[in-house]
């Protein structure tokens, strides 16, 4: 708050024969008390029976005739001058790779999966479910299907004719048998054909037919059993440079990564010194570096072509990290930018900035936290931290606390004292005595 001229005083004195908005408060030695601010009030005139202190948006003192304004940036732990500065020095280089629609961790990637090893029966004719076998019902001789699936050896299932008596009944032998879990057996797409696939995939995947079985020898219209085809693998892969590194070659099986989600999880299974994420609609490949050094080059070979849309796009380089914070003491603005580097301590970093706020006020630690505290005092005696980066970036953090204005006494004159309040709240009084203080409020 601040005196008013007389012309401003003079229109209050005609403003509080109209004011209903007056406080009489009968303070109690030694206890502070409170007045809320009214909305709109932009005065304040004072009226005393004995010497009183005023505060404005802080507890009212006896312990100075004023008090300066302060603010406190607070951490959890207790910080110390010789602790050292440790800050994040550059921005981690990265590379994306963008499509023409935005992918989630749930897009599809459309790579191709391993395809499974199988092995056909070929017949002379047309075959359907309803085809007949040549089997009787009444017929209770036995043949055997023995057949290698997937490398592990021989597996021989006995079947009675009689159940056999058509090309869907061996179909459903085949596929509830002991093969059940390892095959499938189906008529293929030409309808000449038994088709018997291995329910894997991969260059692991296969079937072989042993020239032992007699089922399928014994079936009318059989031909012949033709060579097995095996299951095959089907990798994808690129070059990433990490950090000026040698390139490595990252390799992706495409039935692992049938969406974004699997897809990153694969790339970071063998991916080294950096780490890949699906971000703001893209893949995105970040180093692990937080130095000028840190960098991802990408080179696809064939991962990247096999998704629709795909774009590898520039890399982006690092860029040094500017922390900046905005100190306002009585209303004059000190903006501290610094970088990672040139301050080894926290003491540096305190005196630092007490120095570039010197001419106003003073930056130290106290009680473990950073204060900063207004060389003025009374009511216009204020600190305004605003913090972009640099305070939340020291380790633990809390919050910059609310500011405490500044407070001055205000004693009792032959004339009400009147004063101009600055966006307070309340207005806290204290006395040594008992007084009774009217306070009166005006826009």
């Amino acid at each position: 708050m601040k005196n008013l001229s007389s012309f401003e005083q003079n229109i209050l004195d005609f403003a509080e024969k109209v004011s209903d908005t007056t406080y009489r408060i009968a303070l109690s030695a030694n206890t502070a008390q409170s007045v809320n601010v009214p909305s709109g009030a932009r005065y304040v005139k004072f009226k005393s029976t004995a010497d009183f202190y005023a505060s404005q948006d802080a507890a009212a003192s006896l312990s100075a005739s004023a008090s300066a304004g302060s603010q406190v940036i607070n951490y959890s732990t207790t910080k110390a001058s010789g602790d050292a500065l440790t800050l994040i020095d550059y921005t981690s280089g990265y590379q994306t790779v963008s499509y023409a629609s935005p992918k989630t961790v749930d897009s599809a990637t459309g790579l191709a999966q391993n395809t499974p090893g199988y092995q056909n029966v070929v017949f002379s004719g047309n075959i359907t479910f309803n085809t007949e076998t040549g089997f009787s019902r009444l017929n209770d001789s036995t043949v055997t299907a023995i057949i290698n699936v997937d490398g592990v050896g021989n597996v021989t299932q006995t079947m009675r004719k009689g159940d056999l008596v058509t090309v869907g009944d061996v179909l459903r032998e085949l596929n509830r048998s002991l093969f059940s879990s390892a095959l499938f057996a189906y008529i293929d797409s030409t309808k000449t054909k038994i088709t018997i696939k291995s329910k894997s995939g991969g260059s692991s995947s296969s079937i072989a037919i042993s020239g032992t079985s007699t089922l399928f020898a014994a079936m009318a219209g059989y031909s012949s059993v033709a060579t097995a085809v095996a299951g095959t693998t089907t990798d994808y892969t690129f070059s990433i440079d990490v950090d000026g590194a040698a390139p490595a070659t990252i390799t992706v099986n495409g039935a692992n990564a049938q969406d974004f989600g699997s897809l990153v999880a694969e790339i970071n299974s063998t991916l080294t010194g950096a780490v890949s994420s699906v971000s703001s609609g893209k893949l995105r490949i970040t180093s692990n570096d937080t130095t000028s050094a840190s960098a991802i080059a990408i080179t696809d070979v064939t991962l990247f072509a096999a998704i629709a849309g795909s774009t590898v796009d520039s890399a982006t380089a690092p860029v040094q990290i500017d922390y900046v914070a905005a100190i306002t003491v009585d209303s004059t603005l000190f903006t501290i930018t610094i970088n990672q580097g040139d301050y080894s301590t926290l003491g540096a970093l305190v005196t630092a900035i007490d120095t570039i706020i010197t001419t106003k006020g003073t930056f130290v630690i106290a009680s473990g936290d950073f204060k900063v505290t207004s060389k003025s005092t009374g009511f216009s005696s204020t600190v305004s931290i605003v913090d972009t980066n640099l305070f939340a970036s020291i380790p633990n953090f809390v919050s910059v606390e609310t500011a405490i204005r500044g407070g001055a006494p205000v004693g009792p004159e032959l004339n009400p004292s009147i004063k101009e309040i600055k966006d307070a709240t309340y207005i806290s009084l204290v006395s040594a005595g008992t007084p009774t203080v009217t306070v009166s409020f005006f826009a």
